[in-house]
């Protein structure tokens, strides 16, 4: 899932009206395909509801990030928490490495022992990532302090 996506802090808790009348209940919303561990949590659209746009753009400036889990059925979710990279370096272990691509593209990151397809960053929306260029090689490999 190439979804690379900041942290937003300050974002306000979800009211519970809105949880009742748009989504399921709270819980994971994505899980890193290569790791097979959770990296967002949120809700779920109930099946059938239909968010007008004004709406979605006021629930994403308040409460969360959209995410599309399925483009073929038009799943979405409100995502409200992602893994950091701070929670990832905690539970797997220090050392961190990024994969990048030829043209300095996202491949895949290593924390610790556990190899992520799902890009973490800090609170700080940061990740140790230099920013653009392209490598010389077919596939670079970033170690992070």
């Amino acid at each position: 899932m190439g979804i690379k996506i900041l942290h937003r802090p300050g974002l306000s808790p979800v009211p519970q009206e809105l949880i009742d009348k748009h989504f399921t209940g709270y819980g994971i919303v994505v899980t890193d395909r290569s790791a097979g561990e959770p990296v967002a949590w949120g809700y779920n659209i109930r099946p059938g509801v239909i968010i007008g746009e004004t709406m979605w753009a006021e629930i994403a400036a308040k409460y969360g990030t959209w995410v599309c889990l399925d483009p073929i059925t038009r799943q979405w979710a409100l995502v409200t928490k992602f893994l950091t990279l701070e929670e990832a370096r905690i539970k797997y272990g220090d050392g961190v490495e990024i994969e990048l691509g030829p043209r300095g593209g996202f491949r895949g990151m290593t924390v610790g022992k556990t190899r992520f397809a799902f890009e973490l960053f800090n609170e700080d929306g940061k990740n140790g990532r230099p920013p653009g260029g392209r490598s010389t090689r077919p596939l670079k490999t970033i170690k992070v302090q």
